[in-house]
This record gives C-alpha cells, sequence and structure tokens, in this order.
C-alpha cells in the first residue's frame, strides 16, 4: 500500500465574504486507493453533467449544473496526482 494523502480544506465562506480566509481549516487524509476512487467519481460525473446540461431547457437548471461543473473541474484539479508523502 502506498503513502496516505492529506488534504486540507476550509469551510464555507461566511455571508458577505468573496473568499475561504475566514473558514475553518479541516483535514481530510485519503490513501491512494481512495483518492484515485475519488477522481475516477468526479471525472464520471462531470462526462455525466455534461450529458444533462445537454438535454435541459431551462435557463436557471442549465446555469446551475454549468455552477456545479466548474466546481467539479475546480476540484479535480486541486487533487494530487501523485501520492504526497509525509
Amino acid at each position: 500500500m502506498g503513502e496516505w494523502v492529506k488534504l486540507e480544506a476550509r469551510g464555507w465562506p461566511r455571508p458577505g465574504e468573496k473568499d475561504w480566509t475566514g473558514g475553518n481549516m479541516q483535514c481530510l487524509e485519503f490513501s491512494p486507493e481512495e483518492l484515485d476512487l475519488l477522481r475516477d467519481m468526479l471525472q464520471h460525473a462531470l462526462s455525466e453533467i455534461d450529458v444533462e446540461v445537454f438535454r435541459t431547457d431551462t435557463h436557471d437548471f442549465k446555469a446551475l449544473l454549468k455552477g456545479r461543473r466548474e466546481l467539479m473541474e475546480h476540484i479535480l484539479a486541486k487533487l494530487p496526482t501523485a501520492p504526497i508523502t509525509r
């Protein structure tokens, strides 16, 4: 088994905040296998959301889906591609 990966994330911004600087830090630790699964799940969800965006007729729902797609792409880009050693 490989090294565990530690990811840190801030809590949601408080009302009126434009960034994540005021949130509480939270730490998640993933094994390499868990990290691979998370990456695969996000990639699969991205492919599925593109189909939903194409099929949807409602402008507001389409905008919501596009925002979720951007968020998933952002999260995926932050995930390390190789295990991080402590």
